[in-house]
């Protein structure tokens, strides 16, 4: 009784980290092509300097300025919408979220080396590889349950919109329907 009542939140928490995981592969792609196009090229070389010559505990610190940065503008998000601007806030704290999200993934991609140094961080780095693995395996069953349905799906759309020719007449009625109005 207890494993179909936890199940459903196994497969939530999956879900949960895997879209985590998608977005930190994506904002980090996204954080190289900004790097790429920003004009600052001196500032750039700076910034790659002196992460390089950064130690191992200072890299791990550089993960404290987006934190810094991140967490009272959540907090201003959060005021707008516990003071009526609920849409204003709802959006301003996602787009903090990904800002913030994807800054540590940038970081993390910079740091990286370096944060390998400490055992505790690769033991941990590697229990984090695991959990994705695993979340992958226990969505992936129901992943293609839902592109299986979602091919039904579009293949009805398109019988019912007349893709193919033997239903292309009820699609001409539609059109000429919602034209007549």
């Amino acid at each position: 009784m207890l494993r179909r009542l936890t199940r459903p939140l196994w497969l939530l928490a999956a879900a949960v980290f895997l879209i985590e995981a998608w977005l930190w592969d994506r904002l980090t792609d996204f954080g190289h092509w900004l790097r790429d196009r920003l004009p600052f090229e001196a500032f750039k070389r700076w910034v790659t300097r002196q992460v390089a010559r950064t130690p191992p505990w200072g890299a791990l610190l550089l993960f404290a300025i987006p934190v810094i940065i991140v967490q009272p503008l959540k907090l201003l998000a959060l005021w707008l919408m516990t003071h009526g601007h609920l849409l204003l806030g709802a959006a301003s704290f996602v787009a903090v979220k990904i800002v913030g999200f994807g800054a540590v993934a940038f970081l993390f991609d910079l740091t990286r080396e370096k944060l390998m140094t400490f055992r505790w961080f690769v033991w941990v780095y590697g229990k984090v590889l695991w959990l994705r693995e695993a979340a992958t395996a226990l969505i992936a069953p129901y992943k293609l349950a839902l592109k299986a349905q979602a091919a039904r799906i579009k293949a009805r759309a398109l019988s019912f919109l007349g893709a193919d020719s033997a239903r292309s007449s009820r699609l001409a009625r539609f059109r000429a329907r919602i034209r007549g109005r």
